[in-house]
């Protein structure tokens, strides 16, 4: 697969990558090296110039549109603000569950299970009122709720502890899911 940014001289090229169920993978390299290029292509945010992007879905192999990335793969950005835009973390966390058409029963029952695993502050306060480690566990609280096949947590790391971020893994890693985290950090890399 290729990709390039007109006139930025940048390039990218992947010759072949996968993700398993239930596989962790750390994806690292320098700053500008197509980490997070390589993550909007997997999520369906640009499309690849060359080459194709292939998701297994009911055990049968398909080519993906970028629609289909999009409700395959869950992108955490590295800054949440970029993802986070209603009023209150109960709104951030009912929100995609309304789009999916969930009951709202079950909404407020998985809303308030989630508050409580990424350890979210009382349903009715504002994400601008957060610390910027509470708003990343918000943003990731948000995708887990969706419950997609992949999820990419690029720089996820950044602002949180250690603990927090290793917290937020296992809660990812029950899902059997694949997960790729974009990290600079050789250590947590090799922890992961």
């Amino acid at each position: 697969m290729k990709f390039s940014y007109p006139g930025s001289g940048f390039s990218l090229s992947v010759e072949e990558f996968t993700v398993c169920e239930g596989e962790t993978i750390a994806l690292i390299g320098r700053n500008g090296s197509g980490k997070s290029t390589l993550a909007r292509i997997l999520s369906g945010l640009i499309e690849p110039e060359e080459g194709r992007v292939s998701i297994r879905i009911k055990g049968r192999w398909k080519d993906a549109s970028p629609r289909d990335l999009n409700t395959f793969t869950g992108y955490v950005f590295q800054n949440p603000d970029y993802q986070i835009f209603l009023p209150t973390v109960e709104e951030e966390l009912s929100y995609g569950l309304k789009k999916l058409g969930v009951k709202e029963a079950e909404i407020k029952s998985r809303v308030a299970e989630a508050a409580g695993l990424f350890r979210l502050p009382e349903l009715s306060v504002p994400p601008a009122m957060m610390s910027y480690g509470a708003r990343k566990r918000l943003q990731a609280a948000v995708y887990y709720l969706l419950e997609r096949p992949l999820y990419i947590l690029d720089e996820a790391d950044s602002g949180l502890s250690f603990d927090d971020f290793l917290s937020i893994l296992s809660i990812f890693r029950r899902k059997e899911c694949g997960l790729v985290i974009i990290t600079h950090d050789l250590g947590l890399a090799r922890q992961v």
